[in-house]
């Protein structure tokens, strides 16, 4: 059963995040987030181009070097976008960002090259990711803005620990995951 946020405990208020203690690097299990070059921007635009990324993403049809650009710009206010890497291959995208329009949670975001899917990738660098939102940001709520007819990612998010809300944000059904539930 959905639940409403304010069900969850979650308090309306304007929280406004700093991003700039988060790391350049992360590493986990063999995969790195880094920030993205220039040069990722053909790479991304391959990942981006599947069918699947196309149907759920909104950015996925934008120019890559654009976006790339735009994106690691001013980071401090709008969270980092992170390029997931195996060795130096480029195999997605993670993103940590403010929930545009839900106050007081951030959102992950992420696409993952579909040879690379089911492998989990996703699900232990959204643990990564989390502990690193809690030490930064202890207050905040963390979330998934998933489309409901986007079943993997669903599973993934029930797998990881996050509850489905009525909450609708960016046009796709929001999932919260609670602080006392990280890592259980």
């Amino acid at each position: 059963m959905a639940k409403n946020l304010h069900e969850t405990g979650y308090e309306h208020r304007f929280v406004a995040f700093d991003f700039s203690g988060f790391p350049s690097v992360i590493e986990v299990d063999g995969i790195t987030l880094n920030f993205f070059n220039l040069e990722d921007a053909e790479r991304l635009d391959e990942i981006t181009s599947d069918d699947t990324v196309q149907r759920y993403i909104p950015w996925a049809a934008e120019d890559k070097r654009a976006y790339i650009e735009r994106t690691t710009t001013a980071r401090q206010n709008r969270g980092p976008r992170y390029a997931i890497r195996l060795g130096e291959i480029l195999i997605g995208h993670f993103a940590i960002f403010p929930s545009p329009d839900v106050q007081g949670v951030i959102e992950l975001g992420y696409v993952i090259d579909k040879a690379y899917r089911g492998q989990g990738i996703i699900p232990k660098v959204l643990l990564e990711c989390e502990s690193i939102i809690r030490e930064q940001m202890p207050k905040a709520r963390i979330g998934l803005a998933i489309n409901d007819e986007n079943e993997a990612s669903i599973r993934v998010a029930q797998k990881a620990g996050f509850e489905r809300t009525d909450t609708i944000s960016d046009g796709d059904r929001l999932y919260i995951k609670v602080g006392d539930q990280i890592g259980q």
